[in-house]
This record gives structure tokens, C-alpha cells and sequence, in this order.
């Protein structure tokens, strides 16, 4: 498995329509798993964005965080309870995770399952709900 880190400084404000494919600044390390482990096993990617939602009710009828980039928010992906890689999105709330396959849940400020099948891309985006 490889791990991808998103090296960024947290912002605030920002577009929501920002890319999630510009993936500047992404590193990418080595780490143990057992399912990365596996021989002879491709490797499947998970990207998407991290984006808020709640908030108070603003004079125009939306709230105030309606999708907006949540940058600097770390995400972890877990296989059968067990973590296996972290990251850390990056300036537009991008992220992205580098796996074997198989079923993982990614945690960060809400959960979401993702079924990881070798050579293919796994777009999921993270809704995290704010007061």
C-alpha cells in the first residue's frame, strides 16, 4: 500500500468548486498493512474533497457553510477496524488514498464506506456536518 500525505497550510474560505484532481503538493511513502502485503495484488485510489456543511442560517437563506473546503482535516481509511493509511487534505480539501483492495471505512469528521477494486478510482466526497 502507499500512503499519499496532502502537505498543506489550512486556509479558511476558499472555493467550493475547487478541483479535486489538483493534487500539487502530494508526497507519497511506504507503509505496512496486511492487506498491502498481499502479493501479486494491485492497488485501487480513493480521492475526493472534504467539505462543510451547518452552521447559523445566514440573511440569505443558506447557511454559512454550504460545501465549502475543509483543508487540513485528517482522514484516516480503517480495513476490517484497523487503521491502515492516514492523510491530511490539502488546501481545497482534497484528498487521496492509495490501497489494495477491498472494503474500507475513511473517518475524519463523518464516515464513509468505500470498496476499493485494483485499477480503478473511488471518488468519494466527505460531508462533515458543523454546528
Amino acid at each position: 500500500m502507499i500512503l499519499a500525505s496532502i502537505a498543506g497550510c489550512a486556509q479558511s474560505g476558499g472555493s467550493a468548486g475547487a478541483s479535486a484532481s489538483d493534487l500539487r503538493g502530494v508526497t507519497l511513502s511506504q507503509a505496512a498493512s496486511s492487506s498491502a502485503s498481499r502479493l501479486g495484488v494491485g492497488t485501487g485510489t480513493v480521492s475526493g474533497v472534504a467539505r462543510t456543511y451547518g452552521g447559523p442560517l445566514m440573511s440569505n437563506g443558506q447557511m454559512a457553510d454550504d460545501g465549502n473546503p475543509w483543508s487540513g482535516l485528517t482522514l484516516t481509511a480503517t480495513e476490517n477496524g484497523r487503521p491502515v493509511a492516514s492523510t491530511v487534505t490539502g488546501t481545497h480539501g482534497e484528498y487521496l488514498f492509495t490501497l489494495a483492495p477491498g472494503t474500507y471505512v475513511v473517518t475524519g469528521c463523518a464516515e464513509a464506506t468505500v470498496v476499493v477494486v485494483a485499477g480503478q478510482v473511488e471518488h468519494q466526497d466527505i460531508s462533515c456536518p458543523v454546528p
